[in-house]
């Protein structure tokens, strides 16, 4: 048993910065207070009526403004610093959940929370990679952000169980309250200490101006294939909600999915240090594309469970050596400048997955034939990952 222990704690980063941990701390509050109710959001606008068209739509607004808002967030963050930037994103993250709450009294909201949404993401992201991007070990940085999921695991293994009691026993306003409070705590391991900062000049035009050019054209297109990821956070968990009707059950599926990954991500963090990044995200790209594809026999509740696992394994292989790549980039570069190339390419990714998404819906949707063309779309645009 020692031994094992032993093995396992090989596994975990060595080197890491205060600057690093303080983000951990922080990080691990505000992902428990998302595992309570992040996956609830699109079932939630799905009972309330929405078509899968219409929340396509919802997500499409998202996206728009948020492309034009990024270079604004990531100026704030240079004004300001990145922590505190960060800060002022969690309120916005209330603000979004108060919108999404008001949405089923006044249906003004579904038009209105997409724009706070962006806001929300705007200060928060470009912030957090940012932060993460200058403090992280150039050594571990795939042990650092493999270790950063896993402990994120244990949040959303919890999470949405608790959030799917919450919502059964009391309902979305309970949930709502409980979720604000965990984002306003998350915000003190950051503020005990003052952060030290060097600010960088962010110009507007010409963060969209750099996106095509010869050097960033391959990284702008492998980003673009994030927008199969607003498809598995959307209308995966709509599609569980066929199969599982009780909000509690979905909960506890999740939670033991995420369960299963975590010892996978821990072999993949350290793996992205020691091996070829772009080898093991390429491999990531071929299964996770079959697994989507995958969905399109999935007929029973134990064919959606060991879809969700397998899924999340996959996805993993992607996200940990994809994001190692990106920050390693980032320090040989101006930090912030790498950041926007990844957040307004992954943001435009996403715009336009959507909106395709909307228009093949508008034209061949209905009953599970719409999920069987977004299971596709997601398939095809996962290869785009290979590119990097």
């Amino acid at each position: 048993m020692m031994h094992a222990i032993h093995h396992l704690i090989g596994f975990l980063p060595k080197k890491m910065k205060p600057e690093i941990r303080e983000l951990f701390a922080s990080t691990l509050i505000l992902n428990f207070g998302l595992a309570l109710i992040f996956i609830f959001e699109p079932i939630y606008l799905f009972r309330l009526g929405y078509s899968l068209q219409q929340i396509m739509l919802f997500w499409v607004m998202v996206y728009f403004f948020y492309v034009l808002t990024i270079p604004i967030g990531a100026k704030i963050s240079e004004k300001f610093g990145y922590e505190h930037t960060m800060f002022y994103g969690t309120f916005f993250w209330i603000l979004l959940y108060l919108g999404l709450y008001l949405i089923e009294a006044y249906s003004i909201f579904f038009y209105i929370t997409p724009l706070i949404y962006a806001i929300q993401k705007s200060l928060y992201w470009p912030a957090y990679h940012a932060n993460f991007s200058k403090y992280s070990a150039d050594s571990e940085e795939g042990r650092e952000i493999g270790s950063l999921n896993i402990l994120s695991s244990f949040t959303f293994i919890i999470g949405p169980a608790i959030g799917g009691f919450i919502l059964h026993q009391w309902g979305f306003h309970v949930l709502f309250i409980a979720v604000a409070i965990i984002f306003l705590l998350s915000n003190i391991p950051m503020l005990l200490t003052k952060e030290r900062f060097v600010s960088e000049p962010v110009d507007y035009k010409y963060s969209y101006k750099k996106l095509l050019k010869k050097g960033n054209r391959k990284k702008f297109f492998a980003y673009l294939g994030f927008g199969e990821e607003i498809l598995v956070v959307v209308v995966w968990p709509i599609f569980i909600s066929l199969f599982i009707k009780d909000m509690l059950s979905i909960g506890e599926l999740v939670a033991v999915t995420t369960l299963i990954t975590m010892l996978a991500t821990l072999v993949i963090g350290q793996l992205s240090d020691k091996m070829n990044r772009r080898k093991i995200l390429r491999a990531g790209s071929l299964l996770y594309s079959i697994v989507w594809f995958f969905r399109l026999i999935i007929q029973t509740q134990w064919g959606v469970f060991i879809i969700d696992g397998l899924s999340r394994v996959s996805k993993n292989l992607i996200d940990v050596p994809l994001i190692a790549i990106i920050y390693d980039d980032a320090k040989d570069h101006k930090v912030m400048d790498r950041v926007l190339l990844f957040e307004l390419s992954l943001a435009i990714g996403k715009l336009i997955t959507c909106a395709l998404v909307f228009v093949l819906l508008s034209i061949f949707g209905g009953g599970l034939l719409s999920f069987y063309i977004v299971f596709i779309t997601a398939g095809l645009v996962t290869w785009l990952y290979a590119l990097l």
